[in-house]
């Protein structure tokens, strides 16, 4: 029998991470990298208890569990880690007549939370 959350538990998880997010905690390269190292050890701690969920959900073997779905997260989790200081640099902007002695650049800010819905079939990634 599959476990879940009541809507009211969906909730108060929603406000809290809501509260973090207003809090400007989220938005420090250092933070947003300790929860990538933290993602990364949680899939390196736990890949055999993921297959094993993985295999008793959905019947996949242990060697595809962790090809296409764990190390195919833990390789993208290396690559955001690797380029997430770039990502987050402004960039220049274009400037016209009005803003000609402006300096003005684009920034790459979170506005808030994201719901990320994913394939059944390929639930950690």
């Amino acid at each position: 029998m599959t476990q879940g959350i009541t809507i009211e538990e969906a909730q108060k998880i929603c406000q809290k991470l809501n509260q973090t997010f207003k809090s400007g905690k989220t938005l420090s390269y250092y933070y947003r990298i300790e929860q990538l190292t933290a993602l990364q050890n949680l899939l390196s701690e736990n890949t055999e208890r993921l297959c094993k969920a993985l295999h008793d959900d959905l019947g996949k073997p242990a060697f595809e569990a962790s090809l296409c779905e764990i190390d195919l997260l833990t390789k993208e989790v290396i690559e955001t880690k690797r380029n997430l200081h770039h990502w987050m640099a402004p960039e220049p902007a274009e400037r016209d007549i009005a803003t000609m002695v402006n300096t003005l650049e684009k920034r790459r800010d979170p506005m808030g939370l994201t719901l990320i819905l994913g394939a059944w079939n390929y639930p950690i990634v």
